[in-house]
C-alpha cells in the first residue's frame, strides 16, 4: 500500500468520482498501479469482512464496490429529488 490506512468501501464518497481498479487474482495490482499507491497518487480501499474469511475473489469485490457506488447515487438523487 502506500503507507496511508486503507478506507472501508462504504466509506468513499463516490459522488467526488472514482476509478475502481481490480488486480488480477493471483497476481495482485500492476506494478504501475503500486507505484502510484506508493506516491499516494491512489487510496486503497478495503471490503470489511467477517473474521476468519481468508479472501474474496476479484468478481465479488468489483460487484460489493459497484453496488455500494449505486447505493451512494440512489440516495443522492433521493435527497435531490426533495
Amino acid at each position: 500500500g502506500d503507507g496511508r490506512s486503507s478506507i472501508a468501501h462504504y466509506d468513499v464518497d463516490f459522488d467526488k468520482g472514482a476509478a475502481i481498479i481490480l488486480g488480477k487474482e493471483g497476481e495482485g495490482l500492476r506494478e504501475e498501479v503500486r507505484n502510484a499507491m506508493g506516491q499516494g497518487l491512489i487510496s486503497t480501499v478495503h471490503i470489511p469482512m467477517a473474521q476468519g474469511t481468508e479472501s474474496l475473489n476479484a468478481a465479488v469485490c468489483g460487484s460489493i464496490i459497484m453496488f455500494e457506488r449505486m447505493r451512494q447515487l440512489s440516495v443522492i438523487q433521493s435527497a435531490n429529488a426533495n
